[in-house]
């Protein structure tokens, strides 16, 4: 082997070592190309510092309170999710597996979204502002946070509505509707929205089975009363002279 394909080797191995020093540097640092430099020609003398940060900062430590919180609520939601697609197929639904897992995906992420959303962190709304150049940054943020805020609200609004529907196709008609139920309160009380509720389905039909009013009807019986009262109103009174 020659001395070039040696030192073309040598720097292969620590040229991403030097990548990672460079970029871990904030964009204030002026040693930092120096500092990345250093690495790669030296790299095997960084290896283990390099090697134990890299690991560390990239790995969730399993005996964590937060991974093991995450773990069960994501375990949580993959059972009643797998609940809800068990009914939709035994009750014949045309909605799929993958739709209803998707569907369940998308509802548990905006509601997390919409509890600790990222949009109300007003650094990331203010660097954006600064980006775009934007002469008064406070107000660029804010204004950038608040349309994040009510386009979250407004995807999450739209997937629980979705999940709604889900949920009056499987319990209309079904022997199930206690099991439905209990399936889909606990996806939204896992997925934190206290604030949802289910609509009574058996209340929502007995209100359906009640006779229907008319409003046009009887608001065209009013106008008929009421034009009939101003004919007597304006009708001229005839009145019988007494004979002498």
């Amino acid at each position: 082997m020659e001395i070039v394909q040696a030192i073309i080797i040598y720097l292969a191995c620590g040229f991403p070592f030097g990548v990672n020093s460079f970029l871990e540097a904030g964009p204030n640092d002026t040693n930092r190309l120096f500092r990345a430099s250093a690495v790669t020609l030296f790299w095997f003398a960084f290896l283990p510092g390099l090697l134990h940060t890299f690991v560390t900062s990239r790995l969730i430590r399993p005996g964590s309170e937060a991974s093991d919180r995450t773990a069960l609520v994501e375990s949580r939601i993959r059972s009643a999710s797998r609940t809800i697609e068990d009914l939709a197929a035994e009750s014949g639904s045309p909605h799929g597996t993958y739709q209803i897992r998707d569907l369940v995906e998308r509802f548990c992420g905006l509601s997390a979204l919409t509890q600790e959303s990222l949009s109300d962190n007003p650094a990331i709304s203010f660097r954006l502002s600064e980006i775009g150049d934007h002469p008064d940054s406070s107000l660029a943020g804010a204004v950038i946070a608040r349309n994040n805020r009510l386009a979250i609200k407004r995807h999450h609004k739209r997937a629980f509505k979705e999940l709604l529907n889900l949920y009056t196709e499987l319990a209309s008609g079904s022997g199930r509707d206690r099991e439905i139920r209990d399936a889909f309160e606990s996806l939204i009380e896992i997925s934190g929205n206290y604030d949802l509720a289910l609509p009574d389905l058996e209340q929502q039909e007995e209100l359906d089975t009640l006779p229907k009013i008319n409003l046009m009807d009887w608001r065209r019986r009013w106008s008929s009363f009421i034009d009939s009262r101003s004919q007597k109103k304006r009708s001229p009174k005839i009145t019988v002279g007494a004979s002498k």
